[in-house]
């Protein structure tokens, strides 16, 4: 199980999971608009938008990752994205291509569609940083910017993986999204899960 205290873990889904997890993200695609002001493709459903709309497979993992933490009642499931980075529309000079943490705090599950290497522009996390080391921070940060890190002493690992792979992190753990390079292309569906004490 997720150890929240380490804020992060990595592992992999099966090839059916995998398979359920691409047609989710293909029907959330279809059914939810995208967004129109992030420096990616994104789509996004809440717990009760569209739902319905789902195919009864879709609907079933949907739900069964947005119950995932029921035994945990700090956590509460907010909100699925499906996000396609490409080269040509990533911005490194704003978030999330910047390290930072989330002003609101959250949990995060992330599953890579896609082989995801360097060149597909795969996500980055801070080592050996715990969760809780950067609350005080974090609840200082009112305005977007508040929570960018310029820390020199970390250390930032690239989350490279075959698709399958996910990965649980705190996001008070600095991380960055990756920027694609030469044509490369990273597909993900993410799920978050709101801190309700903060």
């Amino acid at each position: 199980m997720f150890d929240h205290e380490c804020g992060f873990s990595v592992g992999n889904v099966s090839q059916t999971d995998l398979r359920l997890l691409k047609t989710l993200s293909e029907e959330i695609k279809a059914v939810c608009p995208k967004r129109s002001w992030t420096p990616a493709h994104v789509w996004q459903m809440g717990e009760n938008e569209n739902i319905q709309n789902l195919s009864r497979p879709s609907r079933n993992i949907f739900l069964a990752i947005a119950n995932l933490f029921v035994k945990a009642p700090h956590l509460l499931f907010q909100k699925v994205w499906v996000v396609e980075s490409s080269a040509n529309e990533a911005d490194t000079t704003v978030l999330p291509f910047l390290p930072h943490f989330d002003r609101n705090r959250t949990t995060k599950i992330m599953f890579y569609l896609t082989d995801v290497e360097l060149k597909h522009g795969p996500m980055f996390i801070a080592k050996d940083i715990i969760p809780s080391a950067f609350e005080a921070k974090r609840k200082v940060a009112t305005a977007r910017g508040d929570n960018l890190v310029s820390d020199a002493y970390l250390e930032f690992l690239a989350l490279t993986g075959n698709a399958g792979h996910f990965h649980i992190f705190d996001t008070n753990i600095p991380h960055y999204a990756g920027r694609p390079f030469d044509g490369g292309m990273r597909q993900i569906i993410r799920f978050d899960f709101i801190h309700k004490d903060q």
